[in-house]
C-alpha cells in the first residue's frame, strides 16, 4: 500500500487475473501470465532508494531520496530526471506522484513514457503505472504501455500487457509484433494483423514465415528462423541472405561458396566456420 501526496490510501493486492476480468474482454487467445505484472508492487515502501556500494558522487544520495519523496513538485522531478545517473532516474519511480493530474483532469506521463525508454520493466512495475493503468481509465497510459510492450526483455510481460490492453490501442500490438522476445504463439496470432513487422522478428515461427515467403521472400531469407527447406528455394535470388543464416542447410552454403560475388563466397565461408563444417 502507499498514500499519495492528497492523502489517498492506495492497497494493491489485485492479480492480472482479476484486473482483466474488470476491464474490456480481450479478443485476443493468449492467457494472462499470472500475477507477473504486479509482482514489484510490494516492494513499493519496504525499498527506500539506497546507493550502490563505494559511491563516486555523495550528492547522489539526496537526490536519490529527493525522486522518490511524493511531496517533490513535479517540476523539479523533471529536472532531476535530466540527471545523468541512471540510479538518481530511477529512483523516480518509486514516486507516486510522478504523473501529476491538471486541473481539467489530464494525466501527464511524459516523464513516465521518457522512463519506459530506459527501464520497461521498471515502470511497469512502478506506483504511478500501476495507479493510473489499473485504478482508473487507463487511456492516459496506453502510449507507456506501448513502449514498455516494445522495450520489454520479458516475453511474459509482453503476454500479460497484451491480455490486459492490447485491445485498446493497436499501436501496443503492432510494438508487440517487432518485440524479439514476444512469444512466437503471440506472433502467430500477430502474423495476421502485422505480417510485415512479424516476418523480421527472429523469434517468428518458422512455420508462419513459410507462409509469408510468398509475400516477403527476403526478409525470410535474412530471418534464422525460416525453414531450411524455404532457404534453399530462396538461394538463387537471395544468395546473401541465405548464405548467412544460421538455418541453411550445409550443402546450399557449399554451393554458395562457388558464387560469383565474393560476399556471398565470404558469408558461406564464415556460416560453416561457425558451425565447425569447414
Amino acid at each position: 500500500m502507499y498514500r499519495d501526496a492528497q492523502g489517498a490510501l492506495y492497497v494493491h493486492d489485485e492479480s492480472t487475473a482479476s484486473l482483466a476480468e474488470e476491464k474490456k474482454p480481450s479478443a485476443w487467445p493468449w492467457v494472462v501470465a499470472g500475477a507477473a505484472i504486479v509482482a514489484g508492487a510490494a516492494l513499493w515502501m519496504s525499498q527506500s532508494p539506497t546507493r550502490r556500494e563505494n559511491p563516486v558522487d555523495p550528492a547522489i544520495d539526496p537526490l536519490l531520496l529527493e525522486a522518490a519523496n511524493p511531496d517533490t513538485p513535479w517540476k523539479r522531478l523533471y529536472e532531476i530526471a535530466r540527471h545523468r545517473d541512471r540510479e538518481v532516474k530511477q529512483a523516480l519511480l518509486q514516486n507516486p506522484n510522478l504523473c501529476p493530474i491538471d486541473d481539467k483532469g489530464n494525466v501527464n506521463t511524459g516523464l513516465l513514457l521518457d522512463l519506459a525508454f530506459k527501464f520497461p520493466d521498471e515502470v511497469a512495475e512502478s506506483p504511478a503505472f500501476i495507479l493510473h493503468a489499473f485504478y482508473g481509465d487507463p487511456t492516459p497510459m496506453l502510449r507507456v504501455i506501448e513502449r514498455i510492450v516494445y522495450k520489454t526483455k520479458s516475453p511474459e510481460r509482453v503476454r500479460s500487457m497484451l491480455s490486459l490492453f492490447g485491445s485498446l490501442l493497436e499501436d501496443i500490438r503492432w510494438n508487440a509484433s517487432r518485440n524479439e522476445v514476444t512469444p512466437p504463439d503471440i506472433l502467430r496470432e500477430l502474423a495476421e494483423e502485422f505480417p510485415r513487422a512479424v516476418v523480421f522478428n527472429p523469434n517468428a515461427p518458422p512455420e508462419v514465415l513459410r507462409e509469408l515467403a510468398a509475400k516477403w521472400p527476403g526478409a525470410v531469407a535474412g530471418n534464422p528462423k525460416a525453414p531450411p527447406e524455404v532457404l534453399r528455394e530462396l538461394a538463387k535470388k537471395y544468395p546473401e541472405e541465405v548464405a548467412r543464416n544460421p538455418n541453411t542447410f550445409p550443402e546450399v552454403l557449399r554451393e554458395l561458396m562457388n558464387y560469383h560475388l565474393q560476399s556471398v563466397r565470404d558469408g558461406a565461408k564464415k556460416n560453416l566456420s561457425r558451425r565447425g563444417l569447414l
